[in-house]
This record gives C-alpha cells, structure tokens and sequence, in this order.
C-alpha cells in the first residue's frame, strides 16, 4: 500500500508538472543497484551448470540403460 501511495505522488506531481524528489529513485530507466560484472558472471555460471546438467541429461542414453532404483545421474539408492 505504500508504494501506491508514493505512485499516486509522483503520477500526480508529473501530470501536473511539478519536480518530485522521487522521480529519479522510481525512474524505471536506472540502472538497479545490484548490476555489477559479478551479477552477470554468477548468472552465466548458472546458466552454463542449467545446460549441462538438465538439457544435456543424464549419462543413460536410454530408458532401459536405468534400472529400477536408479535415476541417471545418482546411481542405486
């Protein structure tokens, strides 16, 4: 509920032209606080672990290569 009420402030004060001090904190075009290299880097790591571990799948290459208890990647439990 807050954030609608400093919305509603700052729609109002940008239709009727007056300088709101908020306009540049909820400005949609900043850059967010947290984007440094290392954010990307750490997605990329993610990203690449994804693929190789879930699209690429296990190392049975078909279904009758696992056995019943048995997924691809674990083994017998």
């Amino acid at each position: 509920m807050t954030n609608g009420t400093a919305a509603a402030m700052l729609l109002s004060d940008l239709i009727a032209g007056k300088e709101n001090s908020w306009a540049t904190l909820y400005d949609s075009t900043r850059a967010a606080p947290l984007t440094s290299t290392h954010l990307y880097q750490v997605g990329l790591e993610e990203a690449v672990h994804f693929f190789k571990d879930r699209v690429t799948g296990s190392e049975a290459k078909e279904i009758p290569d696992v056995g019943p208890g048995e997924d691809g990647n674990i083994g017998k439990r």
